[in-house]
C-alpha cells in the first residue's frame, strides 16, 4: 500500500511541476515567439527547479525538454 501512495504522490508532483511550468510560460506571452524569449524561459524554469521535490522537478524538466526541441 505504501508504494501506491508514493507513486500517486510522485504523479501528483509531476503534474504540479508541469502546470507550474506552463503557467510560467503563459506569463511570457509573445516573448516565447523569439529565440531569446525561449532561452530566458528555459533559464527561469531551470532556476525554479532548485530545492523542489524530485517529482515536481521532473514535471518542469519535461516542459524544458519540449522547449529545447522546439527551438529554431
Amino acid at each position: 500500500m505504501g508504494v501506491s501512495i508514493k507513486q500517486a504522490t510522485d504523479q501528483y508532483l509531476l503534474l504540479q511541476g508541469r502546470q507550474f511550468a506552463l503557467d510560467l510560460l503563459e506569463s511570457f506571452g509573445e516573448q516565447l515567439y523569439s529565440p531569446k524569449g525561449v532561452a530566458h524561459a528555459i533559464d527561469r524554469l531551470t532556476a525554479a527547479t532548485q530545492n523542489k521535490p524530485e517529482g515536481y522537478v521532473a514535471g518542469i524538466l519535461d516542459i524544458i525538454e519540449v522547449l529545447k526541441k522546439a527551438r529554431p
